[in-house]
Parts: structure tokens; sequence; C-alpha cells
């Protein structure tokens, strides 16, 4: 046979949805005889400039002469419409505009944006709206009209995806023969095949499989971070395995809602560097009862001990032509290689690098679908298309027939069925259990677990500045009975409590020489830490106390680092009142102290950004809705601790409320995370003219005066730093409140001189908040129009100076 046609098939994701779209237009394409390697954008992005930047006149001739293949763009938009990460750098060179324009036009391009409409008309697809206009503007070609996924529509991406795809291959059958072979192979050749080492033929899980799991989990465990630290990810460090220390409940805010408190430690081997600000990444795995059902259902032959090795299949990207010599798309020995540009893949070893699979390593198919396949996912459609051609059962085959075509009846049981009701693979397998597949299917049709962000909520040496609030206090209180049993979880207070009488324990009068040696004892951390700034000061008092150390709960002081998030639980009913859960925080719901768990981190914010985030010179204004308060926690505590580390400035009018923040909640009842850290910091009088806090409750009952803030205390212990407290107000009105002039005008400040951090809830609230600091610029004289006040706050943010953090 000829050499099939090819393209250009290339994804930019940021959670991999992109991705496994851009394998289901492989699929589909392959079907009419056209081939195409689904390739990220920034491998592609040196293909693409090597071609269309060319300079040298006679290259350019040469180039023209052979046809650069159509390019098939799958965008996703990510954060308040930004280019994913992988795409960053190609989308700041394209800016440059320096593409020769004779080559440029020759290019044939379509694009399909992955969007969701409900964060708005201006977000939604952003990304390839921007690219398109910009390469019609160069005077590419879009030979096909760009479909524009919407996450919200009825039928999901597939609403607009179907007649997208269907367009493309109408073009491309209007000019070209299908090839028997593609008639007959109605599936694209696999990316990975799977070489059985060892099937374990007794297929029951025994006591001695039971024995083997606790090795097989800490195996696997290496194996992973093995494989992770190899793929060299750019945007995160590399992963180390960390304990659990802690996972307790917070105050619920409603009975659908909680939220956890995680603590986990890392020793003093590893090497971690981390800054206030920073993301910690964290690898889920499915549960293990849900891994050993799924191994029983889809394929009777497999049991989890079977022995495995992943490997990448050569025959992917070899032409079915089957002739090395005269084969269109082989190597070329010139200078130019034009070949690389029609082959529509990357010559190089990256892509075994970067394999979703530890490849060639031994692992079971347990450790397989424990940690790699997201099983809990929902099946998408090109799933269903393999379950369809791998069960023998006619009913089945009837039913699974309906789901996989493109028809709007067919789109409306597939999301009636799966979609909607957020069924899995493991319940498709069940419903349908006649399927029976192989291991080739599953590792390249389910998805891989991908890992999931967290804001770290404490700076590097919080846990260091606390230490001492566990020193033989407990201790003392345990080997006197005082009241106590030894399961009594005691509230004790942290390094910048006043009001110690408050928070600890009450004790008996003849205990009291011991409360005040434990008063002497804070005194003397906070004269020897914070004013020498002594950093092993706290480590040589633990020396003095090393018994509690060893404490079971108290064990983690140990640790040399401890990083600490907030986990808001994923859990909800569908319409049939079928409880589903999200992976990874159900993950760490269930997770036991020491547990081991592979963690890395990302630090998006560069160091001369974080270096004036945290310097008490620089104004700031930190603003949090609901849980957002986690992503602002780290940078305020960074900053409050370098107020009191360092002498007085010089000139304090340079100082003045230069740390601005705002935090928004919804029940001044509610003891939200980190809100009592808020109240401390409120108190403290060396805080005074330097930190202003506005806490604003959307509901008006129950009343403010339940407010911890409002909780009466003696003159010596008010809330100093405390600007505004109201209820029935969003943080927005807060903000636009005209009661306080001055307040305007240190916001005014920080916009002018300083950063702007904004966290929470993706749906509306940036753009709001956006929208009023816009305003306040305008009200406070520094524009005209709030239209130049938002291009204003538009520069900022592509300066690094207003930084928005939200999810959704």
């Amino acid at each position: 046979m000829k050499c099939p046609k090819r393209v250009w098939i290339v994804y930019a994701s940021q959670t991999g949805k992109s991705e496994r779209l851009s394998y289901d237009i492989r699929d589909e394409l392959w079907k009419i005889g056209v081939i195409g390697y689904p390739t990220s954008i920034d491998q592609f992005e040196h293909i693409f400039f090597d071609y269309f930047e060319e300079e040298n006149e006679e290259n350019v001739d040469k180039k023209s002469e052979i046809e650069f293949p159509m390019i098939i763009f799958v965008l996703s938009t990510t954060g308040q419409g930004e280019v994913p990460d992988t795409m960053v750098s190609f989308w700041n060179r394209i800016l440059l505009n320096n593409l020769n324009t004779k080559l440029i036009k020759k290019m044939n391009f379509t694009i399909f944006g992955m969007g969701d409409r409900c964060f708005g008309n201006e977000r939604f697809n952003i990304t390839a709206r921007k690219l398109r206009h910009l390469l019609l503007n160069y005077g590419a070609i879009e030979k096909i009209p760009w479909g524009l996924g919407d996450e919200s529509h009825d039928f999901g991406i597939l609403g607009e995806y179907d007649p997208w795809i269907e367009n493309i291959i109408k073009m491309f059958t209007s000019n070209l023969q299908i090839d028997d072979y593609f008639k007959i192979n109605i599936l694209p050749i696999n990316k990975y095949k799977c070489e059985i080492i060892d099937i374990h033929p007794e297929k029951q899980i025994n006591y001695e499989f039971d024995m083997e799991l606790d090795y097989e989990l800490k195996n696997s465990l290496n194996i992973q971070k093995k494989h992770v630290t190899d793929m060299n990810r750019k945007s995160i460090s590399f992963p180390t395995i960390s304990n659990v220390l802690y996972n307790q409940e917070c105050d619920k805010e409603s009975k659908n809602r909680r939220i956890k408190k995680i603590k986990f430690g890392l020793s003093n081997q590893d090497q971690i560097h981390y800054k206030s600000g920073t993301h910690i990444a964290v690898w889920p795995v499915n549960p293990i009862e849900k891994v050993l059902q799924f191994i029983d259902l889809f394929n009777k032959k497999i049991n989890p001990k079977t022995i495995i090795k992943i490997q990448f299949n050569d025959n992917y990207y070899n032409c079915l032509c089957n002739q090395l010599d005269e084969c269109e798309y082989k190597i070329q020995n010139d200078h130019l290689n034009l070949n690389k540009f029609k082959q529509c893949y990357i010559e190089n070893q990256e892509y075994k690098i970067n394999s979703h699979f530890p490849l060639n390593e031994k692992i079971s198919i347990f450790t397989l679908i424990y940690r790699y396949l997201d099983i809990m996912n929902i099946p998408e459609r090109r799933f269903v298309n393999q379950c369809y051609y791998n069960t023998s059962h006619d009913m089945h085959k009837q039913r699974l027939n309906e789901m996989i075509q493109k028809t709007v009846d067919s789109k409306k049981d597939y999301c009636d069925y799966i979609k909607d009701e957020h069924r899995n693979y493991i319940e498709l397998l069940w419903d349908f259990n006649s399927i029976q597949l192989e291991i080739d299917v599953i590792i390249n049709y389910i998805p891989i677990i991908i890992p999931r962000y967290y804001s770290i909520c404490n700076t590097k040496n919080w846990y260091k500045f606390n230490l001492w609030r566990y020193i033989e206090y407990e201790e003392y209180i345990r080997k006197n009975s005082i009241g106590f049993s030894h399961n009594n979880e005691l509230i004790l207070p942290e390094i910048f409590s006043n009001i110690l009488g408050i928070l600890l324990p009450k004790i008996q009068i003849n205990s009291n020489n011991y409360y005040n040696i434990f008063k002497t004892l804070r005194s003397k951390v906070i004269n020897n830490y914070f004013i020498k700034a002594k950093e092993n000061y706290l480590n040589n008092i633990m020396k003095e106390y090393k018994n509690i150390s060893y404490h079971q709960k108290y064990g983690y002081l140990n640790y040399h680092h401890i990083i600490e998030i907030c986990v808001d639980i994923i859990e909800w009913n569908t319409v049939y009142n079928r409880k589903i859960r999200g992976l990874c925080s159900g993950y760490l719901d269930d997770v036991i102290l020491n547990q081991k768990t592979l963690i890395a981190f990302e630090n998006k914010i560069t160091n001369e950004i974080h270096k004036e985030l945290v310097d008490p010179k620089i104004p700031v204004l930190l603003i949090s809705c609901g849980l957002g308060i986690t992503g602002i926690i780290s940078i305020l505590q960074e900053r409050i601790f370098n107020i009191m580390l360092k002498p007085k400035f010089n000139n304090e009018k340079e100082i003045t409320n230069n740390t601005l923040v705002y935090i928004g909640l919804r029940y001044s009842n509610v003891m939200y995370p980190y809100i009592d850290q808020i109240n401390e910091f409120s108190r403290r009088k060396e805080l005074i003219n330097q930190v202003k806090f506005n806490i604003s409750y959307s509901r008006k009952n129950p009343d403010i005066q339940e407010s911890i803030f409002n909780n009466h205390s003696s003159e010596n212990h008010q809330v100093v730093n405390l600007n505004h407290l109201k209820s029935g107000c969003y943080i927005q009105s807060l903000l636009l409140s005209d009661e306080d002039d001055n307040m305007r005008d240190y916001i005014v400040n920080c916009i002018l001189n300083g950063y702007i951090l904004i966290c929470g809830n993706a749906l509306t609230m940036p753009m709001e908040i956006r929208e009023t600091l816009a305003k306040i610029l305008v009200l406070q004289g520094k524009f005209d129009k709030i239209e130049d006040s938002l291009i204003y706050i538009k520069k900022l943010i592509r300066y690094g100076r207003y930084i928005e953090e939200t999810w959704v």
C-alpha cells in the first residue's frame, strides 16, 4: 500500500482532557486512512518554529516545495483564561511574529477548544480563540471551522466535538480513497504493549496475598517515585515519599461539606526546597477493594499477582507502506531533513522517557491499576467502543453500540447512563459483565492518575516556631492526672497566643507553679528566637525534653519538615442518589497515621516575586473567599514573622499598613480553617499600623456577635488590628466600603506599588474582584474609566504582580 496521509495532532493540556481527546481524533481519522500521532505542544514547538521561522531564502524555497501537513490543535484553557503550562513557551514565541510570511500562508489548520461557559463568556475557550485569531492574522488557512467544546453543554464536549470531527472526516473522504487495510483493521496501533512475565495461575485472593500486600504497596511506591523522577516534569520538583502525621476534620460549615487538615512529615534526608505560596502535588491511589474488583471483572484469566512488563510499541510510528527505502517519510541525510516536518511525530527518545508508565519494569497487575490507571473516572466513549468490540453477548453489544454513535439519541444515552450518573470503569464492567479486555486495552484506553495540587498552609518554619507548646506540659498533666484521661485531646496554645488563660485547659491551683514555668518558657522562646533569631534555639530546647518527641501523638516533631494542607472532601449524590466521591480527596480522607504518600512541590512563584511578597516593606493585598484562606495563610505567616524578627524600620511611614487582608466567609459561628490564627494575629500589638484585617460574613444569621473576633477579652487583648467586621456583606462590598477613605488609599498603594494575591472559587469571584479593584482606582482618581484600570490590572497579571489562585 501507499504511504497513508498524515496530519499533526497537537494538544495543549493541563489536566489531560485535551490529550485524551486527541487520541479520539486519531481513532476517527484512522478509520478513513489518515494517520496522526498526538503530540504535546511543548514538543511540537521546535518543529513548528524550525519550519515557519526560516530566514534563509534558499531554505524557504526548498520548504515551499513540500506541503506542511495540516495541524489539528486541541487546546484547553486554564485558570482565569491562561494558556496551559505546556503552551506558555509556544505562545510567547508566536506572539513575537517572526514567522516567514511566504511559509505561513501555506499553513493549513483547524482548532478545537476545551472550555466551560460557567466561567463566563469572556474566558470561554479563550486559548483557542486567541490562537485562531493570531494565525488568521498571520495569513494561515483555516481548513475546517473551529469547534468550541463546552463542558456545560447537555452532552458535554461531545455536543460540539461530533459535528466538528465529522466535518474533518468529510473533507478528507471527498479527496481520499480509503485503503482496504483500514477497512479490515478499524482500530489503530496502540502506543503501549504489555508482556506477561508470570501469570500466577491461582485466581483467588488468599492469605498469602494479604501477607504480601504491605510489601507490594511499599515496593510499588518506590517504582512510582523513580518513574516520576525520570519524567523530570518542568513544573514540579523531584518527588519524595512523605509520612502522614495528622488527619483531622475541621469545623463543619454544613452537614454536606467536610474539610480536613492533613500534615505530612519529611525527614532531614529529603532535599526539599519550597517557599510560602507553594503548592504540593499529591499522587492519589485507587481504593484497594476497587482495584481487586476491577481485576476480577476485566479479565477472568488475570489475577492481582500477575507480573507484567509494559513496553513502548515500536510499530507505533512505523509507516504502513512497509517500504523502508521508498517511504516518503523516511529520514533524509541533508541538513534540512524536510521529512521530519511531514512524518508528524517527534523523532527522539523523550516519548519513552515521558511515558505514562514505568517502561520495562516488572510490576504486578495490582500495582498497575492501584497506582496508575484512573478506574474511578468516567469511561470515555472510545473506551465504550473498545468494550463493544470485546463482548460476545448480543444484548450487551447492541446496548454498547447505541452509546457510541454520533447521533443525538446516542449521545443522550451515553450521557444519561455514564456521564450524568458519573459511572466509573468498574461499574461499566459490572453492568456489562460479558466484556473481557486484554491488558493492552486498559493501558491504552484508561486515563492515568494525575497528581492533584493543594496550597501549602504553613510557612517553612511554622512548626519550628511552635515546638515549645508541646514541651513537658502534657507530660506534667498526664503524670499528675489533673482531670484528664490518657485519651483526652488537650487544647494547646500557639506561639502568638496572648490569651493563655483562655486557651490552656483548666488546671488545679496546685499546678500554678508549673503554669508560671510554662509562661516563662514562652517568654524565653520569644525573646531568644524572635529577638536574637537563633535558628537552633528551639532544637536545643527540645533536646532537654527528648521523651516527648517519642510520644505517639507528638512523634512528628522528629521530622525536619512538616507540610500542612486543607482538603475539601468532594462528595455528592447523583440524580438517582448514587454517592460519588472524588479520587484524591477520598484518598486523603482515608489516609492513616504514618501512611506513605508520594508528593512533590510546584513553585510557580519566582524567587524574585516571593522575596517581595514576604517583605513587610512591600505593600501586599491578600484577598480570600471561603477555603481560599489556605492560599494566603503561608504568605501572611511569613510576613508577620519577618515583622517580628526584624527591628523596627527607621522610617515607620514606609510600612504603614503595608499588609492588607480581606477575608470573605459565610457563617460567623463556624471556626473555619486558620481563622484562629487570624484572630491571634489581629490581637498582636506588635502588628499595629502594619497589618489590617477585614472580615465579611455573607450571611446575616447567625449574628455577628457569634464571631470569634467578638470574643470578650481584657483591654490588653483587644482585636487592635481588625479594621472591618461585617455580616450580610460580600467581600466586594467590603472593599468598596466608604467608611474609611484611608483604606482605599492603602488598597491603591498595594495595586500601584505592590502585589495582589486572590484565592478562592474560580467561577465568578475573580472577575468580580478585578472589577471592584478597577472601580476603586477610578474612585481614587488614578484612572478616568474602568476600562483603562482593567487594562492596567491585566498588565499587572502579565508581570506577576496580580496573582489569582483559583479552583472549581
